[in-house]
């Protein structure tokens, strides 16, 4: 009679999630891959253009437009690590755009432009250390037509809240500034056309406009007008009423005013 050969563990069809491979101290479980982490020496995202550049120390500078990024994911602040924003890009790859104290901040402006590309990583998750010879932190500058989102003048239709250090579940005037600025180059074609016609126009528009609770503009008026050109008044209201801002804190309206001054160069 035959005898047939038993081997005991079956390892040709053994689970190695079970409780005699778990006990077995004799295999070398294979370290974990991750994809690693691309630190540029520089971003910019221009919402104007709807691009976003990356410039690097070793290679050339390269603008991808936005639909060329899977996802942006946040990585909040934990522990040791500071907060991070990557790319994640249609080719495979995942850039680190920003780290530090600014990110939460850009986090917000970009929900305006890219919102359903947003991922908020699980706290703890996400941080990546920067890679071999890396003697710089990207920074990401956010930028409208070329030219960087600064502070501009922006007067609010209540009395300003005094300044604090930080600022918890609200919107500055800073932030808003930013925001009507990603349509500047709009606003400004809608002068520009009307100096064809008349090429001595020149004056200043106030306008009054209402972030409703779901972060659209509600309502845009002209509050005070020195241009007297209804043509560029409309064009200008009509570029307001397209602005998406944060949703407002405590779900409340916010109501605000913007000063532009026209004049031909």
């Amino acid at each position: 009679m035959a005898v047939g050969m038993v081997m005991w563990p079956p390892f040709a069809h053994a689970d190695p999630f079970s409780l005699d491979a778990l006990l077995d101290d004799t295999a070398v479980p294979e370290p974990p891959t991750e994809a690693s982490t691309l630190w540029p020496s520089a971003a910019i995202i221009d919402a104007s253009d709807q691009t976003l550049t990356l410039r690097w120390a070793d290679q050339p500078t390269e603008t991808m437009p936005f639909a060329a990024i899977v996802q942006l994911e946040h990585a909040r602040a934990w522990d040791e690590d500071p907060a991070g924003l990557y790319a994640l890009f249609i080719d495979g790859r995942r850039v680190l755009l920003d780290r530090g104290e600014g990110v939460s901040k850009s986090v917000e402006l970009l929900k305006v432009w890219l919102a359903t590309k947003i991922v908020e990583l699980p706290i703890g998750e996400g941080h990546t250390l920067p890679p071999p010879g890396s003697k710089s932190v990207p920074k990401l500058t956010l930028a409208s037509a070329g030219g960087s989102l600064a502070m501009g003048r922006l007067a609010s239709s209540s009395p300003p809240a005094p300044q604090t250090a930080s600022c918890t579940d609200c919107m500055s005037k800073g932030d808003i500034d930013r925001i009507v600025k990603t349509r500047m180059d709009k606003i400004r074609s809608c002068y520009q056309r009307a100096l064809r016609t008349s090429p001595g126009l020149a004056g200043q528009l106030v306008v009054k406009f209402v972030v409703g609770r779901d972060g659209g503009t509600a309502n845009a008026v002209i509050k005070e007008s020195s241009l007297d050109d209804q043509g560029v008044e409309q064009c200008v209201l009509e570029q307001f009423l397209l602005l998406r801002f944060p949703r407002p804190p405590n779900n409340q309206d916010l109501t605000a005013t913007y000063p532009l001054v026209f004049a031909a160069s």
